[in-house]
């Protein structure tokens, strides 16, 4: 979410988002941009509980036998990819072992994503942290 300029009572402010507060005079840009780390913290350690279901490789960032390294190097190579238009995908976890409505995408570094979600309890012991060794250089 960004940071975006807001009126309270007459008062230019800034928020952080659609539904964020709208802080007004001179440490308005701050506070607004505090309670964006708080957000986008409290995402994080959300993340942290939850499991990969795919990486995602973007066609800008790398080549085929780049994403299939990446993978390798840091524990996630499954032995199959699938290809898209704009990107490689390395399934980590069967999608149906998921909690329907828990997915999310997240940055790992440039030109990779996750598509991380809950495991169904009967899963949750099958499965290793989601963040547990990445290198997260190319």
């Amino acid at each position: 979410m960004p940071l975006m300029k807001c009126q309270k009572e007459g008062q230019d402010g800034f928020k952080w988002g659609e539904s964020g507060t709208c802080y007004t005079g001179p440490e308005a840009r701050e506070k607004a941009l505090e309670q964006g780390r708080a957000i986008e913290a409290s995402k994080h350690n959300d993340a942290e509980s939850k499991q990969a279901q795919t990486y995602i490789f973007s066609k800008e960032q790398f080549t085929r036998a780049e994403a299939i390294a990446w993978a390798k190097r840091n524990n996630k190579w499954k032995g199959t990819i699938r290809e898209t238009d704009t990107s490689y995908r390395i399934r980590q976890i069967n999608p149906d072992h998921f909690q329907k409505g828990t997915y999310n995408t997240i940055n790992i570094t440039k030109g990779v994503q996750a598509v991380i979600g809950f495991l169904k309890p009967e899963f949750k012991d099958t499965s290793p942290p989601f963040i547990s060794h990445i290198n997260f250089e190319r």
